[in-house]
């Protein structure tokens, strides 16, 4: 005998997957008694246990990682477009206009 493989929601009425726990539709739990732990188990959450870090790890917002060189910044450059013969910068956008809300912009060069 072959069971049903989905069953009616309790609130919605909404045909939900056997083992599903709560209906994807209204969010409504399938199982009345698991409802109830869910609700319980919210209504006394687990306090939250601070813990003191010790003094070496403590650092304020202030501090800033510095490299090798002394540069407090990383070593992450922005790269140009290398020029071409033309002297104009390269634009690889693959026929794409470099301003779509300008028609006088220069256009990229199709690839042919």
């Amino acid at each position: 005998m072959s069971e049903a493989k989905e069953h009616p929601c309790p609130d919605c009425q909404e045909m939900v997957r056997v083992n599903s726990l709560r209906c994807w539709n209204c969010g409504a739990f399938m199982n009345p008694e698991l409802e109830e732990k869910y609700l319980e188990m919210q209504s006394k959450p687990q306090p939250t246990i601070y813990s003191d870090l010790p003094q070496e790890e403590v650092s304020t917002l202030g501090d800033s990682v510095t490299s090798t060189d002394g540069n407090p910044d990383d070593d992450f450059e922005l790269s140009l477009p290398a020029a071409t013969e033309s002297g104009a910068a390269s634009d690889d956008t693959g026929g794409i206009p470099t301003d779509p809300n300008n028609p006088d912009a220069p256009q990229p060069k199709s690839k042919v």
